[in-house]
């Protein structure tokens, strides 16, 4: 495995490089940490997919000379073997054997090992604890909790038994939500908030609308927060007896699977939880729970229908053809 010391050394050399990050709160937050210590770098967030054509054509564009690929659980062999400069993969999802990329994975060292790439960046620059806690901790983990109530006690009030009551019980929860919230949108809207975030210091910038860039970053998540706090009240709403609960909703552009998914997850635990919208004549999906191993379960529906997804052990994303939808629900049945 390629240790982090290795990989800062290649970014310190590099003249140019381009950062791929993914579309949540731990890829985002990935990407600034290392934009904020490496002003040089430049970045492009990954929505979906990694789709060969469309992330060559960010190779042409930007010329790098180093490309860093952040939180992407799946990247096509086509692409590494189709570019020209060292390419540098951090990532903590399930194990992924590719030729020709510097692989950074805590899985490779201890398989129950799988802290979020937002722990590693900041593990890499050492700085910006404030920023790392928001990603580690967005993505369920604990383990720069301690750290962070200490620096910020007024933002951690009350008692937090997992992280999820972090999220959605305290100040520095709400922060968290905002940043999951920027990702939201059009790319273009995407890099334009993620540059800004990228010059925030501190979080009471953000929470307090101390200047401009903090009040940029709060409006542009609160008009996102209205939309997705009326998709709760909805799916609260049709939540009945039984193991399993699922939601669909339509929501335009935006996709709310994730954040929805792991909301209920917390208001409701011994459930399995579905989250879905259509898109492109298939059904998005994220699932959760806290009992069972979901991609071994995705990896039995997949040998009876078409789809694919995979994920964390308690938290998957996936998608199937439309019409394959109800399938889906009646072997999922039966598998819990």
């Amino acid at each position: 495995m390629t240790s982090l010391e290795e990989i800062k050394k290649l970014i310190e050399k590099a003249d140019n490089p381009l950062i791929f990050y993914d579309d949540d709160g731990d890829g985002l937050i990935s990407y600034c940490l290392i934009k904020r210590k490496y002003d040089k770098c430049n970045g492009s967030v990954v929505k979906g997919n990694f789709k060969t054509e469309i992330y060559l054509s960010k190779i042409k564009k930007y010329n790098p000379d180093l490309v860093l690929i952040l939180d992407i659980p799946v990247i096509p062999q086509e692409f590494v073997d189709r570019v020209n400069v060292p390419i540098v993969w951090i990532d903590h999802h399930p194990i992924v054997n590719l030729e020709g990329v510097k692989y950074f994975n805590p899985l490779l060292n201890d398989k129950n090992d799988n802290k979020p790439v937002s722990y590693w960046c900041y593990k890499l620059v050492n700085e910006d604890l404030w920023l790392a806690a928001i990603g580690v901790i967005g993505d369920w983990h604990f383990v720069l909790f301690d750290e962070i109530k200490k620096l910020y006690p007024e933002l951690f009030k009350g008692r937090f038994s997992n992280p999820g009551d972090i999220i959605y019980k305290s100040r520095y929860g709400e922060l968290i939500r905002m940043i999951n919230f920027l990702l939201k949108g059009k790319v273009k809207d995407v890099k334009e908030n993620a540059d800004i975030l990228c010059k925030i210091n501190s979080p009471y910038e953000i929470l307090e609308k101390q200047n401009e860039n903090g009040r940029f970053i709060f409006e542009q998540a609160d008009k996102i927060k209205k939309r997705y706090d009326e998709l709760v009240k909805e799916a609260l709403s049709n939540v009945k007896r039984g193991k399993l609960f699922v939601f669909i909703y339509h929501s335009g552009n935006i996709s709310f699977t994730g954040d929805l998914a792991n909301e209920l997850i917390h208001k409701y635990p011994k459930k399995i939880i579905v989250i879905a919208r259509e898109k492109n004549d298939e059904m998005k999906m994220s699932l959760r729970s806290t009992k069972i191993n979901l991609p071994n379960i995705l990896e039995n529906i997949f040998k009876e229908i078409p789809g694919y997804g995979g994920g964390h052990t308690n938290a998957v994303g996936g998608a199937v053809p439309k019409e394959n939808f109800n399938k889906f629900l009646e072997i999922l049945k039966r598998n819990i």
